[in-house]
């Protein structure tokens, strides 16, 4: 046993004089145990105060709540006023607020109105508003939604909107005067005027006579269509359950980023409760205006960063006035709950990004940033060594049997009109079935029109080396991230030391907004002779186009439909490439339905690659021809030209601009239109066709368009065979014959030497040949997506006619160029 003073380790120490170990400071939250030590007594009671006052008062903040129709005929405003009504512990809000706010169970509700959606370019429009949701509140039917409904609730899931859902199932007989068309006061007045309840008039939504109580297997059935964590309630009754769903609504526990997705939940968000108009001067093309509403999200909101306005454009941020300590559930008068005083807290700096850098033109503001270089410096120094990739031109020269020179002798001319129809009697008739074999006339010549094309002996691995004449004009102008994780966190730490204001404030915007930012010489060069269709931009015409816009936002919000302000982080309003792998379907036409009959004249034709898309990308509309490929190795794949009725997995790549946050890059819907017409309109013929996720920003991705050559063998000798209908004239035999052949069976072969004057060559494969073996040779060059990309909101919209002549007099150039090279020319 151990003596007193002799403890292990501290012999001639007493125990009374061991050092005593200091006591440890209190818990902060949101603070490492190696922050907490640095901290005093007084420091931590102050870090712990103003941590309780911001989650206090971002749990004080109004919940926004998505009233949403998913069966025809349902009002969801009545629905939310009988609920209202029914609870005594709710109040009214005031007729003079701008938006109205619902206090019950000393809780805040902003409630928002969804309609059904009567097209399908209209679920953009109602997805603008549940994005910012806190809450969804479904009213449908008890035969469940409609196929409208179905189609909303498709496209929230798609999105990725997973908020905390209730459902409410209404029988049709319970509802009073065919679904809920009459308001709460002229029910109350036929109840009073003595109409018997069995007439199917009913104050509450409920009678004892029609009401019936649901089996679990209906439940279930009803349950299909929505989240699996979904409380639903069926049959729901106003008087019966309108309380405890205000007590559950009040009760619920949101998190910080609210079920959000995620390209949403962090960066800083502010759904419009009101909004002012400042100034419109047209002489510099600028809309000043400002926003007010509870500020949301994870990072603050700083005066030196740029916004996106749903319905409004990108705007930069001149200003912003806070209310710091303001609990709307706490006041006791309804006129205070929109108090008139603000306090400057911050305004824009020299330090802010502009919104003149959508593109680079000349010198990019950032030139001295590293992180950020233009595409033609990252090609530079990406750029590899194709030493072994052949080249048409190239192994022509180095076989020694290059072409013939201008002083050798001609080659007789010989027409082979009968050897292209035997040609064209063994092809199909329908020409995407096989869409990368082009039908060339005889007299036409390959080696002028493939001027540029390339063989690779493998799409996949071969190298490909991006050459300056390829890159299509305007290209060089487009970002590219070689470092997203560092910029990303660049970006997100300029938020988090510039930013005063945190979630939960109550704040006043004030933006800039300008058509100048748009780049409007870029858009007109892209839409050259489409000029009856382009909008002219005077001081009048931009003072009302002005107003219209700021008008149209106001009835927005005062409509109870939810528009919202998104903090951008810096460079966002950058152009690049993005990469989306996308699951289309309900396409025109039976191209690719398994066992379906051929397209006659007169049916529907399947889309081309040059087909443009409406893209609802995360919280932008696109309009664009995105380019359509299959991925073939990371970093590259191979163009399609037509659409499959039904696409799983297909790779489309259009010029959007920029989402940092590669960790959580944002989903989007596609929507197409049938009959392109220079006269087509968003709210028109557009339909909803699929649904993806961005991958990628990257413009150094490697998308191959192929040609193919295709033969068929004529005399054969083991693997020896004469090949005809290839070429149609030994000079073109002889440019293209380094390059490899290929067989549909795997097989490879090689030309030896050309055969005559009609285009005949000999060749050798490693594989026995038979005569029904169709020999094929193909050549590819790089494709790259269409510059042309409208942003559908205040700026580029007024291009949209003009873009969709472009689109269709691009389509049309195109077909006639295919049907050109099939006929003779002089």
């Amino acid at each position: 046993m151990t003596q007193p003073g002799k403890h292990r380790g501290i012999s001639n120490l007493s125990v009374t004089q061991m050092p005593m170990k200091p006591k440890a400071s209190a818990r902060v939250n949101g603070l490492t145990k190696a922050q907490q030590r640095k901290l005093t007594k007084r420091e931590v009671i102050e870090k712990q105060r103003t941590h309780n006052l911001a989650k206090g008062l971002r749990n004080s903040t109004p919940k926004h709540i998505a009233v949403v129709a998913l069966s025809e005929g349902v009002t969801p405003e009545q629905v939310w006023k009988q609920i209202v009504a029914n609870c005594p512990t709710a109040s009214l809000p005031a007729t003079s607020s701008h938006a109205s706010v619902y206090a019950a169970q000393g809780q805040a509700f902003i409630p928002i109105f969804v309609s059904l959606p009567e097209k399908d370019v209209d679920l953009m429009d109602r997805l603008d508003s549940l994005m910012h949701s806190n809450i969804f509140l479904f009213v449908t039917l008890l035969d469940g939604p409609s196929a409208a409904g179905i189609s909303l609730l498709n496209a929230c899931a798609a999105m990725r909107l997973n908020q905390p859902q209730i459902a409410l199932a209404i029988s049709p007989a319970t509802i009073a005067s065919d679904l809920i068309l009459d308001s709460m006061s002229l029910i109350l007045n036929t109840t009073e005027m003595g109409i018997p309840p069995d007439t199917g008039v009913d104050a509450g939504f409920t009678s004892a006579t029609t009401q019936r109580v649901l089996s679990h297997q209906q439940l279930r059935t009803i349950k299909t269509h929505y989240h699996p964590d979904v409380y639903l309630i069926a049959p729901f009754e106003a008087r019966k359950h309108s309380e405890s769903l205000i007590r559950r609504l009040g009760s619920m526990v949101i998190s910080d980023d609210g079920g959000r997705p995620g390209w949403l939940r962090s960066r800083p968000t502010l759904p419009i409760l009101a909004t002012e108009l400042e100034d419109i001067d047209a002489t510099l093309g600028v809309l000043r205006f400002s926003v007010t509403g509870w500020l949301c999200g994870q990072l603050p909101l700083t005066a030196d960063q740029n916004a996106y306005v749903q319905s409004v454009g990108v705007c930069a941020i001149t200003g912003i006035e806070v209310i710091n300590s303001y609990n709307p559930s706490l006041a006791l008068e309804k006129e205070d709950l929109y108090p008139s005083t603000f306090t400057p807290l911050q305004t824009r700096t020299d330090q802010g990004e502009t919104l003149l850098a959508r593109r680079h033109v000349g010198a990019p503001e950032d030139a001295g940033f590293s992180l950020i270089p233009t595409l033609h410096e990252g090609r530079r120094s990406e750029r590899m060594e194709c030493d072994d990739q052949p080249h048409p031109q190239a192994g022509a020269d180095a076989g020694g049997d290059g072409l013939p020179d201008d002083d050798e002798d001609d080659y007789e001319y010989i027409q082979m009109e009968n050897e292209y129809e035997a040609k064209l009697r063994y092809q199909s008739d329908e020409p995407w079935e096989y869409p990368d074999e082009l039908d060339i006339h005889p007299t036409a010549e390959l080696r002028s029109l493939l001027q540029g094309w390339r063989g690779l002996r493998s799409a996949r691995s071969s190298p490909w080396k991006i050459l300056a004449d390829d890159v299509p004009a305007g290209y060089e102008t487009l970002y590219h991230i070689h470092q997203p994780v560092q910029v990303f966190t660049y970006a997100k730490n300029e938020l988090l030391l510039a930013g005063r204001t945190a979630p939960g404030n109550l704040l006043r915007v004030h933006l800039e907004f300008s058509m100048q930012s748009m780049h409007l010489g870029a858009i007109f060069a892209e839409v050259e002779g489409a000029g009856q269709y382009l909008p002219r931009l005077t001081e009048e015409t931009l003072r009302e186009y002005y107003e219209q816009l700021f008008t149209h936002l106001s009835q927005e919000t005062l409509g109870s439909r939810l528009r919202g302000l998104i903090g951008l982080y810096r460079f966002e309003n950058r152009d690049s490439i993005a990469h989306c792998t996308v699951s289309l379907a309900d396409l025109p036409s039976t191209f690719g339905i398994p066992d379906a009959p051929p397209i006659r004249p007169g049916d529907p034709t399947p889309l081309t690659h040059e087909h443009p898309f409406i893209i609802y990308a995360g919280f932008r509309r696109i309009y664009t021809a995105p380019l359509p490929s299959q991925l073939l190795a990371p970093g590259r794949s191979k163009m399609v030209r037509y659409y499959h009725t039904t696409e799983q997995s297909i790779t489309m790549s259009f010029v959007c601009p920029l989402y940092l946050e590669q960790d959580a890059l944002p989903h989007a819907l596609f929507f197409y239109t049938p009959s392109l017409t220079s006269t087509s309109t968003v709210l028109g013929e557009y339909r909803f066709c699929g649904s993806g996720k961005i991958t990628t920003f990257d413009t150094t991705f490697i998308t191959l368009q192929r040609i193919v050559l295709a033969g068929t063998p004529f005399h054969i000798n083991r693997r020896y065979a004469t090949v005809r209908h290839m070429f149609f004239s030994p000079e073109d035999v002889k440019y293209f014959a380094p390059l490899d052949l290929y067989t549909e069976n795997g097989g490879t072969g090689r030309i030896l030497q050309p055969m005559g004057l009609k285009g005949y060559f000999k060749a050798h494969f490693d594989t026995q040949i038979t005569h029904g073996t169709a020999i094929k040779l193909a050549v590819y060059r790089q494709a790259f997506p269409p510059m042309l990309s409208l942003r559908l909101d205040g700026g580029d919209g007024l291009f949209f006619p003009a873009a969709c002549y472009a689109f269709a007099t691009r389509i049309a150039n195109t077909q006639e160029q295919l049907a050109a090279l099939a006929t003779e020319t002089e």
